[in-house]
């Protein structure tokens, strides 16, 4: 996978994905999530891997670049920036918006990387043992879904566990994805 970066290609739209996303997530209103819709139809001509990196670039620099205003107008950038105005701009107006950039950035880079490479390292085996989960543990793990749905609420217990087993029983009826047999269907 890191082989993949090795080429000037996918580099330059990896720089330019994250460009563009940081311009545009430092504009109040805009978010990460425009940027991929205005750009989607750029990359129905691109390789599958290479518009991957352009979109998955763009949507990391939106979210990071969402800090800037948020550090020095008080205004997020992007919905991921909201918690940032209440550390960062009292730091900016406190005469360091120098330091409160620079900590926003190094913090998102931390996160982003620890992430990536947790995404790296486990998705490969997440996938292999999801495909041996069989039918009873995901049965067990919707009925402790709608378990915790009845653990929590304003309304008494019974009405909230009802609620979550009516809302799983619905949830089987229709045509299952897996291997497209009919479920429940009457």
């Amino acid at each position: 996978m890191i082989e993949l970066f090795a080429s000037p290609t996918l580099l330059g739209l990896t720089l330019l994905g994250v460009f563009l996303g940081i311009t545009v997530g430092a504009v109040p209103g805009l978010t990460g999530t425009m940027l991929i819709a205005l750009a989607l139809p750029l990359t129905f001509t691109m390789e599958p891997v290479a518009a991957l990196v352009l979109l998955v670039a763009m949507y990391v620099g939106a979210v990071s670049g969402g800090l800037i205003s948020a550090t020095l107008l008080r205004m997020p950038g992007t919905p991921a920036a909201v918690m940032t105005t209440l550390d960062g701009y009292p730091m900016a107006r406190a005469g360091r918006p120098g330091r409160a950039l620079g900590l926003g950035i190094g913090a998102s880079l931390v996160g982003g990387l620890v992430s990536w490479l947790a995404l790296w390292q486990l998705s490969e085996p997440m996938a292999e043992w999801s495909t041996r989960v069989g039918a009873v543990r995901v049965f067990f793990v919707g009925d402790s879904g709608a378990g915790a749905v009845g653990g929590h609420g304003g309304i008494d217990a019974g009405a909230r566990l009802v609620s979550g087993w009516t809302g799983r029983a619905g949830g089987h009826a229709g045509r299952a994805s897996c291997h497209g047999r009919t479920a429940l269907d009457l």
